[in-house]
């Protein structure tokens, strides 16, 4: 009898331990079902913001690349010279040499622009030079303008090179001839509000060669 009783409790607890087992295992099973579906839905939730971080990104680039768009670019674009004396008794003895600077992109104007000229093995070391325009030192580009370079005085053999004032005009330089027309010269622009061109460096003999005769731009 008392072995009976034995055996029907241990089959109760048996029984009590194969469901607890069971119910356990399905509850755990759903556990993990939650927990996937919570981890899915982190992992969307992430990928949700990293692309608003993405999108937010691209908006930013694709404003800075439009602000740099409309940023005003210079370039040169060759040389040109005319006669700067008025007086016939001196035409053709005074002949001035000017590069031609022009905005090739962006929107509105390169502000302040300004201009230096450095001879190589000199004491002309960017010096800031005028433009043709009044002879201004600085000069807002939105198309074309010249930049002086030196002038030419055939009779006297002397190149004259300028030193600008504060606002305008400047001082001529007067150097010889031959000792400086196969040095080369540096010519760089300054820009407030503007891009601009690369520093030119160019043989002064070369520049009177390319030079095409024409009314300084403005």
């Amino acid at each position: 009898m008392q072995r009976s009783v034995w055996v029907v409790v241990f089959l109760v607890i048996l029984g009590i331990g194969f469901a607890a087992g069971f119910y356990l295992s399905n509850y755990l099973q759903n556990q993990i079902q939650v927990l996937i579906g919570a981890a899915i839905v982190l992992a969307v939730l992430t990928w949700i913001g990293s692309g608003t971080d993405i999108l937010g990104l691209l908006r930013d680039w694709f404003r800075e690349k439009r602000e740099e768009e409309r940023i005003p670019v210079l370039a040169f674009a060759g040389f040109t010279k005319t006669d700067d004396w008025i007086n016939l008794a001196e035409e053709g003895e005074y002949i001035s040499y000017f590069v031609i600077v022009k905005k090739t992109k962006g929107e509105g104007f390169a502000k302040d622009c300004e201009g230096f000229l450095t001879v190589e093995g000199t004491a002309i070391s960017n010096a800031p030079t005028v433009w043709a325009h009044a002879d201004a030192r600085h000069y807002d580009i939105g198309g074309r303008m010249d930049l002086r370079l030196f002038t030419v005085r055939n009779k006297a053999k002397e190149i004259l090179f300028p030193s600008a004032h504060l606002n305008e005009g400047f001082v001529p330089t007067a150097k010889p001839y031959n000792d400086f027309i196969n040095k080369e010269l540096k010519i760089e622009i300054h820009s407030d509000k503007g891009r601009p061109p690369q520093d030119l460096i160019v043989r002064i003999q070369d520049i009177i060669t390319a030079a095409k005769e024409e009314g300084a731009g403005s």
